[in-house]
Protein backbone atom coordinates (compact mmCIF):
# COMPACT_ATOMS: atom_id res chain seq x y z
CA UNK A 1 0.00 0.00 0.00
CA UNK A 2 1.22 3.49 -0.83
CA UNK A 3 2.35 5.55 2.17
CA UNK A 4 1.04 8.98 1.17
CA UNK A 5 3.02 10.69 3.92
CA UNK A 6 6.31 9.77 2.20
CA UNK A 7 5.59 10.80 -1.37
CA UNK A 8 5.07 14.08 -3.18
CA UNK A 9 1.68 14.23 -4.88
CA UNK A 10 1.91 17.80 -6.21
CA UNK A 11 -1.04 19.06 -4.21
CA UNK A 12 -2.77 22.13 -5.65
CA UNK A 13 -5.35 24.39 -4.12
CA UNK A 14 -8.90 23.70 -5.20
CA UNK A 15 -12.38 24.87 -4.30
CA UNK A 16 -15.33 22.59 -3.71
CA UNK A 17 -18.10 23.11 -6.26
CA UNK A 18 -21.09 24.94 -4.87
CA UNK A 19 -24.07 22.63 -4.56
CA UNK A 20 -27.39 23.18 -2.88
CA UNK A 21 -28.28 20.70 -0.16
CA UNK A 22 -31.17 20.65 2.27
CA UNK A 23 -30.62 21.13 5.98
CA UNK A 24 -32.63 21.25 9.16
CA UNK A 25 -31.46 21.83 12.69
CA UNK A 26 -32.63 19.04 14.98
CA UNK A 27 -33.21 19.99 18.62
CA UNK A 28 -32.98 16.48 20.04
CA UNK A 29 -30.52 13.61 19.75
CA UNK A 30 -31.18 11.62 16.59
CA UNK A 31 -29.98 8.63 14.61
CA UNK A 32 -29.81 8.75 10.83
CA UNK A 33 -28.96 5.97 8.38
CA UNK A 34 -26.00 7.20 6.31
CA UNK A 35 -23.99 5.60 3.52
CA UNK A 36 -21.49 4.54 6.23
CA UNK A 37 -24.20 3.13 8.51
CA UNK A 38 -26.20 4.66 11.38
CA UNK A 39 -24.75 7.86 12.84
CA UNK A 40 -25.82 9.75 15.94
CA UNK A 41 -26.56 13.46 15.85
CA UNK A 42 -26.71 15.58 18.98
CA UNK A 43 -29.26 18.21 19.96
CA UNK A 44 -28.51 21.33 17.91
CA UNK A 45 -26.75 19.46 15.09
CA UNK A 46 -28.00 19.78 11.54
CA UNK A 47 -29.27 16.99 9.36
CA UNK A 48 -28.16 17.35 5.73
CA UNK A 49 -29.74 15.72 2.70
CA UNK A 50 -27.20 15.78 -0.12
CA UNK A 51 -27.64 16.09 -3.87
CA UNK A 52 -28.06 12.32 -4.27
CA UNK A 53 -30.39 11.90 -1.32
CA UNK A 54 -27.65 10.84 1.09
CA UNK A 55 -28.17 11.93 4.68
CA UNK A 56 -25.70 12.82 7.36
CA UNK A 57 -25.49 14.81 10.59
CA UNK A 58 -23.18 17.79 10.90
CA UNK A 59 -22.22 19.63 14.08
CA UNK A 60 -23.74 23.07 14.49
CA UNK A 61 -20.39 24.89 14.58
CA UNK A 62 -19.16 23.16 11.41
CA UNK A 63 -22.47 23.85 9.64
CA UNK A 64 -22.34 27.54 10.53
CA UNK A 65 -18.73 27.83 9.32
CA UNK A 66 -19.26 26.07 6.00
CA UNK A 67 -22.88 26.64 4.88
CA UNK A 68 -24.97 29.67 3.96
CA UNK A 69 -28.74 29.62 3.60
CA UNK A 70 -29.93 29.99 0.00
CA UNK A 71 -32.27 32.90 -0.68
CA UNK A 72 -34.50 32.23 -3.67
CA UNK A 73 -36.88 35.07 -2.94
CA UNK A 74 -35.52 37.08 -5.87
CA UNK A 75 -36.11 34.24 -8.34
CA UNK A 76 -39.29 32.25 -7.80
CA UNK A 77 -38.67 30.12 -10.92
CA UNK A 78 -35.34 28.84 -9.60
CA UNK A 79 -36.85 28.15 -6.19
CA UNK A 80 -39.69 26.09 -7.66
CA UNK A 81 -37.27 24.16 -9.88
CA UNK A 82 -35.00 23.17 -7.00
CA UNK A 83 -37.64 22.73 -4.30
CA UNK A 84 -38.53 19.09 -3.68
CA UNK A 85 -40.23 16.99 -1.06
CA UNK A 86 -37.93 15.83 1.73
CA UNK A 87 -38.64 12.38 3.20
CA UNK A 88 -37.95 12.80 6.92
CA UNK A 89 -40.00 9.80 8.03
CA UNK A 90 -37.09 7.47 8.77
CA UNK A 91 -35.23 9.84 11.09
CA UNK A 92 -35.22 8.45 14.62
CA UNK A 93 -35.42 11.08 17.35
CA UNK A 94 -33.95 10.03 20.69
CA UNK A 95 -35.29 10.98 24.07
CA UNK A 96 -32.41 12.87 25.73
CA UNK A 97 -33.61 11.70 29.15
CA UNK A 98 -33.26 8.00 28.33
CA UNK A 99 -30.55 8.22 25.64
CA UNK A 100 -32.48 5.59 23.68
CA UNK A 101 -33.87 6.07 20.14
Amino acid sequence: MLDVTKTNHNFKECRKKPVVVQAAQINEEFIVDTLEGPLKGHAGDYLIIGVRGERYPIRQDIFEETYDWVDYSANETVRKTIEKEVPWADIKISNPETKKP
